[in-house]
């Protein structure tokens, strides 16, 4: 019996321990959201890509693998065409072995762009994704994102999830 009240005892300061491992690097992976929507913002890529590996590999709305520098120029039309844009994500649950963490992310991006028709139309993206980052130097750096579920709409409308990004054109 002593053995069982012991072996309780180490089995609930190991889970204290990994709920508390875990919600630190939630405050952590949140807080790099905060950075990167800022720096989204301030159309600013460079700064937005300060959070990936140089390995990155993330999956588009239609299931084909794309790398950091498609990512990275798909953004920056992004940034050069979006007015009004507010782009947030938020941890809804994470789960970390050792140096790397498992998150699911909600998102929402609003904004005005330019699309293919060359007009200006707000666009509202409604996101779950799965992120996977890890711990480098004392840094979290995305290594892999994948959509879970996209709702995206034009001007109040539904519309389809495009593969990498809305079709925005640059300049205004």
């Amino acid at each position: 019996m002593k053995g069982y009240a012991i072996a309780s005892v180490v089995l609930s300061l190991a889970c204290s321990q990994a709920f508390a491992l875990a919600d630190n690097v939630e405050k952590q992976l949140n807080a790099n959201y905060v950075a990167m929507s800022a720096a989204f913002k301030k159309k600013d890529v460079d700064a937005f890509g300060k959070f990936y590996l140089p390995g990155y590999t993330g999956t588009d709305g239609r299931g084909r693998a794309i790398n950091l520098t498609t990512l990275l120029a798909s953004l920056k039309k992004q940034m050069v065409s979006a007015q009004d844009a507010v782009w947030t994500r938020k941890v809804l649950k994470v789960k970390v072995n050792g140096n790397e963490a498992d998150a699911t992310v909600g998102g929402r991006f609003t904004g005005k762009l330019i699309m293919g028709d060359g007009k200006l139309h707000t666009l509202t993206v409604d996101s779950v994704g799965q992120n996977i980052w890890v711990k480098v130097g004392g840094k979290w750096l995305l290594k892999s994102a994948k959509p879970i579920s996209n709702k995206m709409t034009q001007d109040g409308k539904p519309m389809l999830v495009p593969s990498v990004t809305p079709m925005a054109k640059s300049g205004h």
